[in-house]
């Protein structure tokens, strides 16, 4: 079933490339990987009716990750052994599924792994310092803004990221720290907001602010499919946001992609 869909997918794009009247992707990367020409970005959007919890008081270090070699858990764990050098009452909560008891047997002192859905996410993280998007960096989590990413934002926590290239994108100019994908690196990252009070709110109202930005809304991402398909980029229609903010000018204005550009090494 697979190596149907897959075959499908490959016949259908260059089709679906020609008949499209819009193109939307989630991100540069994806655009260029599937050579679209002309696309709109789409990345995940935030929802400001999530809590503004802050930068928490404890000295906890949180993650919203699947227990996978690629999702990057244990290089977090690695990292939190350097973290507790220098910050022995470190702890680490991983948010995630287990799928095997065993890998709860194993984890060191200090580490925990908490059940949760999306709409526990604020009690969970809420004592947490810092929270972590430790994935692997890849030719495929270069491709993506991870979800994750956009709710950590609207909950106002600092956030340190591996460097994969569209959540360091995102985090550019001080709305968040990134880092290497090893350990070192990782705990550099993590150790600097637990050590330094106003660089974690620092990062927590830049996060916060990020996410309240009309344009990052999801709402702001549906107006901007809405404004697409009715009229193109040089519509401006002021009702188009629910909030009846504008959705013309330059600050609203969806990103438009340019002509496919050759990867990254």
């Amino acid at each position: 079933r697979q190596r149907l869909m897959d075959v499908v997918t490959r016949l259908s794009w260059p089709i679906l490339r020609r008949i499209a009247s819009r193109r939307f992707a989630p991100s540069a990367g994806l655009v260029r990987a599937l050579q679209l020409r002309d696309a709109v970005l789409l990345p995940p959007g935030t929802d400001p009716d999530l809590p503004d919890l802050g930068a928490g008081d404890e000295p906890l270090v949180a993650a919203i990750v699947s227990l996978t070699h690629s999702g990057g858990w244990d290089l977090l764990v690695a990292a939190m052994e350097r973290v507790r050098l220098a910050h022995p009452a470190a702890r680490l909560r991983l948010v995630a599924h287990v799928p095997d008891p065993s890998i709860v047997a194993g984890l060191p002192d200090g580490v925990e792994i908490r059940p949760g859905n999306r709409d526990e996410l604020a009690e969970l993280l809420r004592p947490a310092r810092v929270c972590v998007i430790p994935l692997r960096i890849s030719p495929y989590t270069d491709l993506a803004v991870p979800v994750r990413l956009t709710d950590l934002l609207a909950l106002g926590k600092p956030v340190v990221s591996t460097a994969t290239a569209e959540s360091a994108a995102m985090l550019a100019g001080g709305i968040g720290l990134t880092a290497a994908d090893e350990p070192a690196a990782l705990a550099d990252a993590i150790s600097r907001v637990l050590a330094d009070d106003d660089l974690a709110a620092r990062l927590a109202a830049a996060a916060r602010a990020y996410a309240e930005q009309p344009e990052h809304t999801w709402a702001g991402r549906a107006a901007t499919i809405v404004r697409e398909l009715l009229g193109g980029p040089d519509r401006e229609d002021p009702d188009v946001y629910s909030d009846g903010g504008s959705a013309g000018g330059a600050d609203t204005r969806a990103r438009r992609s340019d002509a496919p550009q050759r990867s990254r090494p």
